[in-house]
């Protein structure tokens, strides 16, 4: 047990190492269009759920990016999801190898067969640049989902996916 930890740390360390010396940094500028893209996947009691999106944007100021977002999530015995919003991304630190993100969005959710949402998200995460057009991006954050019948719903989330900058 013991030699299987230090291989841990060595491995998490060699990690750090390879991720802070990267010489790719993401450019976040004015003028320019980003393009995301998701796949999910979540195992339930009741089955396996997929979920796929895909986001664009663009840079209306340096680290200041207003774009559309979609995903939908369907499997298992629950209702199809499909989430549609618009987003508000605020990279404070733009220059960073990894640089850290706010987001806020607001939209529409569409449960087939069932009554429809609207929603707002705040969350935030983390940029890793692959190279100056390609990044992956993890986050996570807070969803409330405003049902016309009943008392909001809240859950949260966690992301991964590609980011392109053309």
């Amino acid at each position: 047990m013991k030699k299987h930890g230090s291989r841990l740390r060595v491995w998490i360390f060699l990690s750090i190492i390879c991720l802070s010396t990267t010489s790719a940094f993401a450019r976040f500028e004015q003028g320019t269009y980003r393009i995301g893209a998701s796949l999910g996947l979540r195992g339930t009691n009741d089955g396996i759920e997929f979920s796929l999106g895909g986001a664009f944007g663009y840079f209306l100021l340096d680290g200041l990016d207003l774009g559309l977002s979609t995903v939908v999530q369907t499997g298992g015995v629950d209702p199809t999801l499909v989430w549609l919003s618009a987003d508000l991304r605020f990279i404070p630190l733009p220059d960073l190898q990894v640089t850290p993100f706010l987001k806020t969005s607001g939209g529409r959710l569409f449960v087939i067969d069932y009554d429809d949402a609207w929603l707002v998200s705040a969350g935030g995460g983390l940029i890793y640049p692959l190279g100056p057009r390609l990044a992956v991006e993890i986050g996570a954050g807070y969803r409330w989902y405003f049902y016309p019948s009943q008392d909001p719903i809240s859950s949260y989330y966690l992301q991964m996916g590609l980011m392109f900058l053309i």
